[in-house]
């Protein structure tokens, strides 16, 4: 009589290694949508950053700001003569920015107008969307997802 079966040596070695090539698709997108929250969140920490050194240093010739550059996809830290460039993946987009000149600036203690900037970010999933808003009164910076 032959054996038409799969012994469980087989068996287990089977789902051994779907598993393992199913860990690494899994991983990916995970680690991938992790450096993206990452690089958002730094945004978010430099804006408040900038907030704080405006505060601290006084801001009245308006030396402190954040650059953001939306057709090379980067914005750079400026505090008086030092220049910081953080250039985003290719995975996010700045979808919309208020003004021409692209800068957030805080004069002070507090911000003259409030300044939402539109990004998303693409995944293997699809793309997602956020908000950045930047309070005009307190400047409060907070970051969103939204739903399209």
């Amino acid at each position: 009589m032959k054996n038409k079966g799969f012994t469980l040596f087989e068996i287990i070695i089977s789902l051994t290694l779907l598993l393992i090539v199913s860990g690494f698709f899994v991983y990916g997108n995970v680690f991938i949508k992790s450096q993206q929250e990452q690089q958002l969140h730094k945004l978010v920490s430099d804006i408040r950053y900038i907030k704080q050194l405006s505060l601290q240093k006084g801001n009245s010739s308006n030396k402190i700001f954040i650059q953001i550059n939306k057709e090379d996809n980067s914005y750079t830290i400026n505090v008086d003569k030092d220049k910081k460039t953080v250039k985003f993946s290719d995975k996010i987009k700045i979808e919309t920015f208020p003004t021409n000149e692209g800068k957030i600036i805080f004069e002070g203690a507090e911000s003259d107008k409030g300044i939402t900037i539109d990004l998303s970010s693409s995944t293997n999933t699809g793309k997602k969307y956020y908000k950045l808003t930047v309070a005009a009164i307190s400047g409060r910076v907070k970051l969103t997802e939204e739903n399209k």
